[in-house]
């Protein structure tokens, strides 16, 4: 039976490899989508415990370069009872270079309070942190270093500025690391913002486990502003990238199917040129459940190689994105890998189901007879 079941899939070699191609279309978008949300969520995961601190607050309403707060928002926040210490960040992005482009974005930090704050967050791989006398002076990510081929002592062009690399950092996060890190004043200097401008606040806690409780007391007491957790915003960010994901994977399902109507297509034309093949079957004692299995056996296997197709072309599309789209780390599990094969091969035997009951169903005398 496997043998007829393989003839009969390699007969018509051009409309078979349409009807795979269209499969593995369908299936190349669902691991490609899928992997890069997981991806992007792991990645975001990662940035909310390295660099949030225990609390991250922002003005009321708006996010990241959207924010708007001051240093006198700052000192309220330091004195707050069950604070340990803050740090200020300005988020500057270079839009002269141009949208995902290499080398756009930049923090300013507090040298002095961001040795304290982030120093157990990354590694120096060469030279050293920048100071507090280092208005311009660098520290670049390595993977912005490697990408631009960056070594200590270089000079690089930034919003019109001048900066001297004194140090390549890794936090371990492929966004992070595909940053510059200037001083929080040479920040707000070339963004033209007043000099004591932050566009977010991140705290440590005292105490382990009342980030909770602190972060209710900033928003209580601390007009305009609004603290979040970091356990808070890990589920928040994860809630939407869960449903990024679920969208990506609808999508790339609507996409598969139709390359399951294909097979339905293939199936069905195969079933109605072998109608006097089929007869013969039957009028020598082939049952109607072998037949309708050798059909569906056709629709699995046709499932199945486009699902093995499929996922390469998939890893293949995933490799292009990670080289020319900077920061996304798309993840291919073996859980996506099985579940995209399952769809492939269950769209298969779905579409193989009308051709195979067609098949079973025809009447030996009136098949032998049609020409």
């Amino acid at each position: 039976m496997l043998e007829i079941v393989v003839n009969n899939v390699m007969r018509r070699k051009a409309r078979t490899i349409l009807t795979l191609l269209g499969i593995s279309l369908g299936v190349a978008a669902i691991v490609t989508l899928v992997s890069l949300s997981v991806g992007l969520k792991s990645n975001a995961m990662d940035i909310m415990g390295k660099v949030a601190g225990d609390i991250t607050v922002m003005e009321e309403g708006q996010m990241f370069t959207m924010s708007n707060l001051t240093e006198d928002v700052m000192g309220q926040i330091q004195n707050i009872s069950g604070v340990q210490m803050v740090a200020p960040t300005v988020m500057l992005m270079d839009m002269s270079r141009g949208f995902n482009t290499v080398g756009t974005d930049a923090r300013g930090v507090d040298p002095g309070l961001e040795e304290r704050f982030s120093s157990s967050s990354w590694d120096i791989i060469e030279g050293r942190p920048i100071r507090s006398s280092d208005s311009s002076n660098t520290m670049a990510g390595v993977v912005l270093a490697d990408q631009l081929d960056l070594r200590v002592g270089e000079t690089i062009e930034y919003m019109g500025e001048e900066f001297r690399v004194v140090g390549i950092i890794s936090f371990g996060n492929t966004l992070l690391d595909q940053a510059y890190y200037i001083n929080i004043d040479t920040a707000r200097r070339i963004a033209n913002r007043p000099s004591d401008y932050i566009n977010m606040i991140r705290v440590k806690v005292s105490t382990p486990g009342t980030e909770e409780e602190v972060a209710k007391r900033i928003n209580l007491t601390v007009p305009g502003v609004e603290a979040r957790s970091s356990e808070v915003m890990s589920e928040q960010v994860g809630d939407f990238l869960d449903i990024i994901g679920k969208v990506t994977w609808a999508i790339s399902a609507l996409a598969a199917i139709v390359g399951g109507v294909g097979i339905a297509n293939t199936m069905l034309m195969s079933v109605i040129e072998r109608t006097k093949e089929i007869g013969l079957l039957k009028a020598v004692g082939w049952s109607n459940a072998d037949v309708m299995k050798t059909v569906l056996l056709e629709g699995l296997i046709l499932g199945f190689l486009g699902g093995i197709i499929g996922v390469g072309l998939g890893y293949g599309a995933l490799v292009v994105v990670r080289n020319e789209v900077p920061g996304f780390a798309g993840e291919i599990t073996v859980l996506l890998i099985a579940e995209a094969m399952i769809f492939a091969i269950s769209l298969g035997v779905v579409g193989g189901l009308y051709p195979a009951y067609r098949a079973a169903n025809l009447n030996p005398v009136v098949a032998l007879k049609t020409e």
